[in-house]
Parts: structure tokens; sequence; C-alpha cells
């Protein structure tokens, strides 16, 4: 995500802000859990401004599992399988900051509930 020239504080504006310039810019935002591969999705740390970010520009979450065994150290990626489940949008709305902690947990529960799917 490109800086905010418009933010000096800090330089290039915070992680939320820039999420939101994307997202209503119309651009697809990815944010992945910043855990060790093979985390579990209940203990995956998902930072709460991507949440936040989607929130105040009323965009959906899309929970979503992606596993690969090129993501296992040591393999090659010449035979890897890759598998992606998209779950059903999540709308964060409200505008309690607690609240965002709940939308959090529904994130983990779905991306679990897509992981049990694909018997992983």
């Amino acid at each position: 995500m490109p800086p905010l020239d418009s933010e000096v504080n800090p330089p290039g504006g915070t992680l939320r802000q820039r999420i939101e310039q994307a997202l209503l810019a119309g651009a697809t935002v990815a944010v992945f859990a910043d855990v060790p591969i093979g985390t579990p999705p209940a203990r995956s740390r998902f930072r709460l401004e991507a949440i936040q970010a989607a929130r105040d520009v009323g965009a959906p979450v899309y929970p979503v599992f992606l596993n690969s065994s090129s993501f296992a150290p040591g393999q090659g990626q010449e035979n890897a399988a890759v598998t992606v489940a998209i779950g059903t949008p999540i709308h964060p709305g409200g505008d309690d900051p607690r609240q965002l902690i709940e939308w959090r947990d529904q994130i983990r529960r779905a991306i679990a509930q897509l992981e049990a799917a694909h018997n992983v």
C-alpha cells in the first residue's frame, strides 16, 4: 500500500489509514496473520487495524483458508498442492471499539471451519 502524502504522523499514515485508502480505491487487501506456518486459526494474531479499516469504510471481510505444501520448510515447489477456500463475508459494523475483538474471533472461527471442512 502506498504511503499517504497527506499524513505526516507517522510519515505516510498508519496501517489502518493506508488500508482504508486502498479499500476506498476499490483494491482488495489481503491480511495474513502474524504467526508461524501451521499455527491454528484460533491462535492466529490478526492485527485489529485491518478489521477497523474494513469497518470504517463498510467493506466486508472474507475469511480465507490457504494451505500449500510449498510453504513447508525444505519442500520444493514443483509438486506443490494448493488449497484455497473462501468463506462467507463478515460485515463489521457499529462504532464500539471493543467489538473489533469479537469480529477478529469471528474471523478466526470462520477460518477454522474452512480448515476443518478441508480435512487438513
